[in-house]
């Protein structure tokens, strides 16, 4: 299932994410208010603190436009962890 396949609906992400781990893949809710107003730093930071050291994490970020710096803080990422 490729992601353009996929729509919003909660089945739809469980289907998903059928076949990963728990613990290889994080669903990130940037809407919460806990992330009003967050800088790109602790942004990525939390994307960090999410990753397995020993294999390849998938990242779900739902709502990441509600961040104003999120397009750096994910190239970052990639770029560099």
């Amino acid at each position: 299932m490729s992601i353009r396949e996929i729509d919003n609906s909660e089945d739809d992400h469980a289907k998903a994410l059928k076949g990963l781990r728990r613990y290889n893949h994080c669903r990130c809710r940037y809407d919460s208010i806990e992330y009003n107003e967050i800088s790109a730093k602790e942004m990525f930071d939390d994307l960090k603190s999410k990753l397995s050291p020993d294999q390849k994490t998938y990242l779900f970020p739902d709502e990441i436009q509600e961040i104003k710096v999120w397009e750096k803080v994910v190239k970052y990422t990639f770029d560099n962890v």
